[in-house]
């Protein structure tokens, strides 16, 4: 099969909704992801949201790839901070670095279409669009945890909810059988 075959297998089914709620701008994973998303024409991105630290910015990386690949789909801020932690953002400031120019990064995120409100903009898909949404969170889920706040329906309301999470955190010295690579 052909990859013109392979991207077109599904062509003639209804597309995939999908609302990408994401961490995109520290390091490449997501705003691969993005690119890979739309690059597939049985997927309709129908928004995007940023979730942790510097969410203008991540914001600003995300409409960017849009507008390069001219979809002009909504690009949504969302929440900065966890719902509870005692921790700081752990990896900020890096946001944008080779993506964005010092003008893009000084211009309010308003100026490029950008708004606010990532917990009312999923809670709105999901009723506009119902059990065909399908949710793509690849960072803290915490824009969806507001979601949920909002309307405890929801999880029940949308088509699936995919995430890609998990981490290991340890204290210095790192455990000696990490060191050694044994598999975890």
């Amino acid at each position: 099969m052909s990859k013109r075959d392979w991207m077109n297998r599904n062509s003639s089914q209804k597309s995939v909704k999908i609302l990408f709620d994401t961490d995109i701008g520290s390091d490449v994973d997501d705003a691969l992801a993005l690119l890979l998303l739309l690059q597939m024409p049985s997927v309709e991105l129908v928004g995007v949201t940023t979730v942790y630290g510097n969410v203008d910015v991540r914001a600003k990386v995300a409409k960017k790839i849009l507008d390069a690949a001219q979809l002009d789909a909504p690009v949504v801020m969302g929440e900065a901070e966890p719902l509870h932690s005692d921790e700081s953002v752990w990896h900020t400031g890096t946001e944008g670095r080779g993506v964005l120019t010092a003008d893009e990064l000084a211009m309010p995120p308003e100026e490029m279409g950008i708004t606010e409100g990532a917990a009312d903009f999923i809670v709105a898909m999901t009723e506009h669009y119902g059990d065909d949404l399908v949710v793509v969170c690849l960072g803290a889920l915490t824009n969806l945890a507001y979601a949920f706040r909002r309307q405890p329906s929801l999880p029940a309301s949308i088509k699936s909810l995919m995430f890609m999470g998990g981490g290991i955190t340890f204290r210095l010295p790192v455990p000696l059988d990490l060191a050694l690579g044994h598999p975890y």
